[in-house]
């Protein structure tokens, strides 16, 4: 199964060989509340394994990469009919992810959501 990615920065086609994802945390003690205050980073990293024609695998943050093709075929036509739902979808006022109505948490950032009924 060859999925065909194209890296939306330079253009670049490339085959997609996996995927990864990475959450961190990191906390270190204040300058004026030491460890009752930490300074914490945290944050999420979600990276696409690529390869190009002489077989170079590199690694591309997700975010910058769109799927051309599956197994030869164009992913619109992969999901023609499938996905009427998608377009009725709202997006995640957090993250901006596109969330359907039916869905209770965001699957990017896990916010609870909360639909108006109209």
């Amino acid at each position: 199964m060859a999925i065909l990615v194209k890296h939306e920065l330079t253009g670049v086609e490339y085959v997609m060989i996996g995927t990864g994802y990475s959450f961190y945390k990191d906390s270190i003690p204040s300058p004026l509340g030491g460890s009752f205050f930490p300074d914490v980073e945290e944050g999420e990293v979600k990276m696409v394994a690529v390869c190009d024609s002489v077989g170079t695998i590199s690694w591309l943050s997700s975010d910058e990469v769109k799927v051309i093709s599956i197994d030869g075929n164009c992913v619109s036509q992969l999901l023609e009919g499938r996905n009427d739902t998608y377009e009725k979808s709202e997006k995640c006022p957090a993250c901006g992810y596109p969330v359907n109505a039916r869905v209770e948490v965001c699957p990017s950032c896990e916010l609870t959501l909360i639909f108006d009924e109209d």
